[in-house]
């Protein structure tokens, strides 16, 4: 059986050690989160989208907020496409390819490529506004970007065993 130098074993534990602390401080929130921040920032485009609807909805505009959902699409590459739906489910309004981009198995409940935000007129419930957003990437497609922690933990170990 061939001896393991204890050069190389040191180095195994001290890669294993300074990988295990990263982890942990993951764990701990330390890291930034790409994928929570695109998220938070969807959620916030969704919900200024629907007020600014939900002002022109309940003034009457609905030639307004077509004009409207066809900016933020254009203005945004993430945005495939926003459709303004009726509570009777009949679509008002849409810019880009919306029933094509628009998944409704997906229910009431908004996803993380799906945002759905009610919107109320002067007498209630109005309708929702609905986007839909690319996909986020993968771990893996993350992780060739370098947008991952585990990017960060294979450069710490493949560089320190270095």
């Amino acid at each position: 059986m061939p001896r393991i130098s204890p050069i190389f074993r040191l180095a195994i534990g001290l890669i294993l050690l300074t990988v295990s602390l990263l982890l942990v401080g993951d764990l701990l929130g330390l890291t930034p989160d790409q994928t929570r921040a695109e998220l938070k920032a969807r959620k916030v485009i969704a919900e200024a989208l629907a007020v600014q609807v939900s002002t022109d909805v309940s003034e009457q505009r609905v030639e307004v907020v077509a004009e409207t959902l066809q900016a933020l699409q254009e203005r945004n590459d993430d945005v495939l496409s926003v459709g303004l739906r009726r509570g009777d489910g009949r679509l008002v309004a849409m810019a880009g390819e919306h029933v094509e981009h628009w998944d409704p198995s997906v229910g009431k409940r908004s996803t993380a490529s799906q945002v759905r935000v009610p919107i109320h007129g002067e007498d209630g419930p109005w309708g929702v506004v609905e986007v839909a957003f690319e996909p986020l990437d993968s771990l893996w497609v993350a992780l060739l970007k370098g947008q991952s922690i585990a990017t960060i933990i294979l450069f710490v170990a493949l560089s320190g065993f270095g």
